[in-house]
């Protein structure tokens, strides 16, 4: 389901809301032209600024848009793209619950992740990622953390400070 007002381009899609008085609080945004050989589309998100749920998964997105407009968002789920980095906008969404990165080719998180106080499950398995930030320790509320499927090295000693955390199978390889 495309949201009211979102402009995606080359080709340009504009739906209205089916009551103007009551927004949407969740959104899947499908855009079929980013998975064909024609150019992907610029998805603009600025005006929803009010969604409490975005579902952005398997869209073939290499980067995220800026994310600072979306205060109030509990659940995004980014899984299955190609993105290669989590901008450090991630940190003004502080109301976020969930946040699935799964299946991405993140090599990184931006220390930024660490302002996600409210973060309950960050489910980052399947990328490229070496290590996490220490500020990962910040996470108060995390409760579950999936790591399987990337090449981790260690984990930042500031998670032994998490409590009632439950990490679901990381694949530690030492150096």
């Amino acid at each position: 389901i495309v949201p009211p007002g979102l402009v995606t381009e080359p080709s340009s899609v504009t739906v209205s809301p089916v009551n103007e008085t009551e927004p949407l609080a969740s959104v899947r945004i499908d855009a079929p032209s980013a998975r064909t050989t024609s150019p992907r589309p610029r998805i603009v998100l600025e005006k929803f600024g009010f969604l409490k749920k975005l579902d952005l998964s398997f869209n073939k997105m290499t980067s995220l848009p800026d994310l600072s407009s979306f205060p109030v968002l509990v659940e995004l789920d980014l899984k299955g793209n190609q993105l290669l980095e989590l901008n450090e906008s991630i940190g003004a969404c502080t109301s976020l619950h969930t946040l699935s990165l799964n299946g991405n080719a993140l090599s990184t998180l931006p220390p930024a992740i660490g302002k996600l106080v409210n973060l309950e499950k960050l489910e980052i398995a399947n990328n490229n990622l070496v290590s996490l930030p220490k500020e990962i320790g910040r996470l108060e509320n995390l409760n579950e953390l999936f790591l399987t499927g990337n090449p981790l090295e260690e984990l930042p000693p500031s998670v032994g400070a998490l409590r009632c955390i439950t990490l679901m199978p990381p694949e530690i390889h030492p150096r």
